[in-house]
Protein backbone atom coordinates (compact mmCIF):
# COMPACT_ATOMS: atom_id res chain seq x y z
CA UNK A 1 0.00 0.00 0.00
CA UNK A 2 2.77 2.44 0.91
CA UNK A 3 4.47 1.88 -2.44
CA UNK A 4 1.24 2.68 -4.34
CA UNK A 5 0.34 5.95 -2.58
CA UNK A 6 2.81 8.25 -4.37
CA UNK A 7 1.47 7.11 -7.74
CA UNK A 8 -2.12 8.07 -6.86
CA UNK A 9 -1.58 11.41 -5.10
CA UNK A 10 -0.98 13.33 -8.34
CA UNK A 11 -4.51 12.55 -9.49
CA UNK A 12 -6.46 11.77 -6.30
CA UNK A 13 -6.78 12.91 -2.72
CA UNK A 14 -5.65 9.81 -0.85
CA UNK A 15 -7.14 8.78 2.49
CA UNK A 16 -4.91 6.50 4.54
CA UNK A 17 -6.19 3.16 5.80
CA UNK A 18 -5.64 4.28 9.41
CA UNK A 19 -8.03 7.20 8.95
CA UNK A 20 -10.69 4.89 7.52
CA UNK A 21 -10.11 2.39 10.33
CA UNK A 22 -10.69 5.07 12.97
CA UNK A 23 -13.90 6.14 11.28
CA UNK A 24 -15.05 2.51 10.93
CA UNK A 25 -14.35 1.99 14.64
CA UNK A 26 -16.40 5.07 15.50
CA UNK A 27 -19.26 3.74 13.38
CA UNK A 28 -18.83 0.29 14.97
CA UNK A 29 -18.35 -1.32 11.55
CA UNK A 30 -16.66 -4.69 11.28
CA UNK A 31 -14.25 -5.48 8.42
CA UNK A 32 -16.87 -7.83 6.96
CA UNK A 33 -19.34 -4.90 6.80
CA UNK A 34 -16.86 -3.03 4.65
CA UNK A 35 -15.97 -5.88 2.34
CA UNK A 36 -19.32 -7.63 2.05
CA UNK A 37 -22.01 -5.26 3.30
CA UNK A 38 -22.95 -2.47 0.96
CA UNK A 39 -24.64 -0.30 3.60
CA UNK A 40 -21.60 -0.12 5.89
CA UNK A 41 -19.24 0.56 3.02
CA UNK A 42 -21.54 3.27 1.61
CA UNK A 43 -21.87 4.96 5.00
CA UNK A 44 -18.12 4.95 5.55
CA UNK A 45 -17.55 6.31 2.04
CA UNK A 46 -20.14 9.03 2.54
CA UNK A 47 -18.73 10.18 5.87
CA UNK A 48 -15.11 10.03 4.73
CA UNK A 49 -16.03 11.44 1.30
CA UNK A 50 -14.33 8.45 -0.34
CA UNK A 51 -15.37 7.42 -3.83
CA UNK A 52 -13.02 4.47 -4.45
CA UNK A 53 -11.09 1.93 -2.40
CA UNK A 54 -7.97 0.24 -3.66
CA UNK A 55 -7.91 -3.31 -2.30
CA UNK A 56 -5.31 -5.93 -2.91
CA UNK A 57 -3.12 -8.76 -1.84
CA UNK A 58 0.31 -10.22 -2.36
CA UNK A 59 0.70 -13.93 -3.00
CA UNK A 60 3.72 -16.18 -3.57
CA UNK A 61 2.96 -17.34 -7.14
CA UNK A 62 6.11 -17.85 -9.19
CA UNK A 63 7.93 -15.31 -7.04
CA UNK A 64 5.56 -12.68 -5.71
CA UNK A 65 2.37 -11.40 -7.31
CA UNK A 66 0.56 -8.23 -6.25
CA UNK A 67 -3.12 -8.17 -7.18
CA UNK A 68 -5.13 -4.96 -6.77
CA UNK A 69 -8.54 -3.66 -7.69
CA UNK A 70 -10.31 -0.31 -7.59
CA UNK A 71 -13.75 -0.67 -6.00
CA UNK A 72 -16.42 2.01 -6.21
CA UNK A 73 -17.56 2.52 -2.62
CA UNK A 74 -21.18 3.39 -3.37
CA UNK A 75 -21.89 0.33 -5.53
CA UNK A 76 -19.22 -2.21 -4.65
CA UNK A 77 -18.41 -2.59 -8.35
CA UNK A 78 -14.85 -3.35 -9.35
CA UNK A 79 -13.89 -0.54 -11.71
CA UNK A 80 -10.44 -1.86 -12.59
CA UNK A 81 -8.14 -4.71 -11.61
CA UNK A 82 -4.50 -5.39 -12.33
CA UNK A 83 -1.57 -7.49 -11.20
CA UNK A 84 2.18 -7.48 -11.40
CA UNK A 85 4.72 -10.18 -10.59
CA UNK A 86 8.37 -10.15 -9.63
CA UNK A 87 10.93 -12.67 -8.43
CA UNK A 88 11.58 -10.98 -5.05
CA UNK A 89 10.19 -8.26 -2.72
CA UNK A 90 12.59 -5.54 -3.90
CA UNK A 91 11.67 -6.10 -7.53
CA UNK A 92 7.97 -6.14 -6.67
CA UNK A 93 8.22 -2.75 -4.96
CA UNK A 94 9.77 -1.38 -8.16
CA UNK A 95 6.72 -2.64 -10.09
CA UNK A 96 4.19 -0.77 -7.93
CA UNK A 97 4.21 2.18 -10.31
CA UNK A 98 3.13 -0.16 -13.13
CA UNK A 99 0.33 -1.50 -10.93
CA UNK A 100 -0.88 2.00 -10.01
CA UNK A 101 -0.76 3.15 -13.63
CA UNK A 102 -2.83 0.17 -14.80
CA UNK A 103 -5.41 0.70 -12.05
CA UNK A 104 -6.04 4.21 -13.38
CA UNK A 105 -6.59 3.12 -17.02
CA UNK A 106 -9.61 1.86 -18.89
CA UNK A 107 -9.60 -1.79 -19.95
CA UNK A 108 -8.32 -1.19 -23.48
CA UNK A 109 -5.43 1.02 -22.36
CA UNK A 110 -4.55 -1.43 -19.57
CA UNK A 111 -4.40 -4.36 -22.01
CA UNK A 112 -2.09 -2.40 -24.33
CA UNK A 113 0.10 -1.34 -21.40
CA UNK A 114 0.34 -4.94 -20.13
CA UNK A 115 1.33 -6.08 -23.62
CA UNK A 116 4.02 -3.42 -23.79
CA UNK A 117 5.32 -4.41 -20.35
CA UNK A 118 5.38 -8.12 -21.13
CA UNK A 119 7.32 -7.57 -24.35
CA UNK A 120 9.83 -5.28 -22.62
CA UNK A 121 10.36 -7.84 -19.84
CA UNK A 122 10.79 -10.59 -22.43
CA UNK A 123 13.53 -8.55 -24.12
CA UNK A 124 15.38 -8.16 -20.80
CA UNK A 125 15.49 -11.94 -20.20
Amino acid sequence: AEALVPHFTRRFDVVERGQLSKLADELKLEQSDLLEGGAGRRELGRLARVRYLVLGSISPLGGLTANARVVEVSTGLVKQAARVSAPDPESLVKRMKDLAVMLQMDDEARAAYEEKLSSSYAEVK
